[in-house]
């Protein structure tokens, strides 16, 4: 299953739905020929994604007797769900056949995962049925792990083989995410944490953690009971898994000793961002009753102690594994079949998501890497796996299309700065964008509507009537794009309104949000007015 374990609930993943809840995409055909397989397209692309049905049987019908194509992608993750969208029974021809397979039925949607964990989801609310989705787009889906990529013979070898033992393929896309760094080097990890990947068997490992406390103290009413929880990784993942351990909980606790403790290997929290946003956060969680220790190392975690460099120990009771990112193993195997990996184990792409090493090979999200001279790569933040996923549909379609058309593959421009909001575990939320702090309720409200938007995506129940050709286009324009610009606040009253903690509209702070994305003059009038308030406050 493609995890992306980031507590950044990113602005900008979304979609109209109105454009989305009745699409039907047109179509676009594929006649197999030799020279179309290792040919890249170097020059960038313009014109439309899919061509009409009936134009495509008229240019393939040249002599080349057309045959199955297939398209296998690797992991359900936020990119290639896009995909499995797009690339619906309706919107290609009948000799193209895609494949998905993953390792799990569903896959779990990050951004809700510490809503889920501090109750204020159900668990189920987080996940998106792959089956149920490859189901509607007539995509086959394999329910298996990948052991090994053969780029010579084209081949896929999987774990069990329940179904088939291998597969074929004429283009691949990977998007399988990454692993919990230091599970495998940190002794004790495996045995004695609970890692943060995969988020389903994280809430699920909570869930019985609670199980557990709960019947405890049916046994033993009277006896106070210590409860110290220590999550390993101070990054906002970690610090989402804080707050929403500490909501969990609090209750359940209130009358036993209970603590909430971030250990940090750096010198402070979020070092990159602002002084105004680190203070705010500092204070939000002193609020919370976090602990924070920074600078500390772990060596080893042995049953209920943690032993650091230093020498210290710290005893606990539940240890959550929170660190950054780590390729899995199955990128290593990649590497002895001579795809290109980089040293840190990442699947290296182009700026356009094509391997560097195989032509027909795409990759994108956590467990790629994108080689550029014009920017540095991405951090490992879903926000980019699913900007990126637009792209990687063109590019899947126009390798395609480079068969029989002289097309080429567009590239994906990696955006500097995002929106971050953060879940406090209460039904509050905290964010960052520009430099400003945001704070209370309405952020909250702002990240659920998001989340919400995104899910709603690729629910089953919402995806549009297939049996019907509805002649409509899919719309792959990015997430946050509007067809119109709703009327901004003067910078003052902009600036007052974000730094409120009770905004009764939070579309309101929504629309100034993203007319600072839009515009940078009025951005700039906006953090001038925002910091004289904060200077003023001091």
């Amino acid at each position: 299953m493609k995890i992306i374990f980031s507590s950044y609930i990113i602005a900008s993943l979304l979609i109209h739905t109105q454009k989305v809840a009745a699409f039907t995409p047109k179509t676009f055909s594929y006649t197999a020929t030799n020279s179309a397989k290792n040919r890249r397209p170097t020059h960038r692309a313009t014109g439309r994604l899919f061509q009409d049905q009936q134009s495509n049987e008229n240019e393939s019908n040249d002599g080349n007797e057309k045959k199955e194509v297939r398209l296998v992608l690797i992991g359900g993750g936020h990119a290639h769900l896009q995909v499995i969208k797009t690339f619906n029974k309706k919107s290609i021809p009948s000799n193209v056949k895609v494949t998905l397979i993953d390792k799990e039925s569903f896959a779990s949607y990050s951004g809700m995962a510490p809503g889920a964990i501090a109750k204020l989801y159900h668990p189920q609310e987080t996940r998106i049925d792959l089956v149920g989705l490859s189901s509607w787009a007539g995509v086959e889906f394999i329910e298996d792990r990948v052991t090994s990529i053969d780029p010579t013979s084209q081949q896929i070898f999987l774990e069990e083989g329940k179904s088939h033992s291998h597969v074929q393929y004429d283009l691949l896309s990977i998007d399988i995410g990454s692993t919990s760094r230091g599970i495998g080097s940190i002794p004790g990890v495996k045995e004695f944490a609970i890692p943060t990947r995969p988020i389903s068997r994280l809430i699920s490992r909570i869930e019985k953690e609670e199980a557990r406390i709960t019947k405890q103290l049916e046994f033993s009413k009277y006896d106070k009971m210590k409860i110290h929880v220590i999550i390993i990784g101070a990054g906002v993942a970690g610090i989402e898994l804080a707050m929403s351990i500490r909501g969990r909980w609090t209750e359940l606790l209130r009358d036993h000793d209970f603590e909430v403790t971030l250990l940090n290997s750096g010198r402070g929290l979020l070092l990159d961002e602002s002084a105004p946003c680190r203070d705010s956060l500092h204070r939000i969680l002193k609020e919370r009753k976090i602990n924070i220790r920074h600078e500390c190392k772990v060596d080893r975690i042995n049953e209920n102690m943690i032993e650091l460099a230093s020498g210290e120990t710290i005893g606990y009771t539940h240890c959550i594994w929170a660190t950054g990112a780590q390729p899995h193993s199955l990128a290593y195997e990649l590497e002895q079949k001579g795809i290109g990996i980089n040293e840190n184990g990442w699947i290296k792409v182009s700026p356009t998501l094509q391997s560097l090493s195989h032509e027909n090979i795409f990759a994108a999200g956590d467990c790629a890497t994108i080689v550029s001279n014009d920017f540095q790569p991405p951090p490992k933040a879903g926000v980019y796996a699913v900007r990126s996923g637009p792209i990687l549909v063109k590019n899947l379609s126009a390798y395609f299309k480079d068969a029989y058309e002289s097309t080429s593959l567009i590239e994906y421009k990696p955006q500097n700065e995002f929106l971050k909001l953060i879940a406090c575990g209460d039904g509050t939320a905290f964010g960052i964008r520009f430099g400003i702090p945001l704070e209370g309720k309405w952020v909250w409200q702002l990240k659920d509507t998001i989340d919400q938007m995104f899910m709603d995506l690729f629910r089953v129940k919402n995806l549009p009537d297939l049996s019907e050709d509805t002649g409509g286009q899919y719309d792959i324009s990015q997430y946050d794009e509007r067809s119109t610009r709703p009327e901004l606040l003067e910078p003052g009253q902009a600036a007052k309104l974000l730094l409120k903690k009770d905004v009764q509209d939070f579309q309101r702070a929504w629309d100034v949000l993203r007319g600072m994305m839009d515009d940078e003059v009025y951005r700039e009038e906006v953090q001038n007015c925002v910091a004289t308030l904060q200077c003023s406050k001091i």
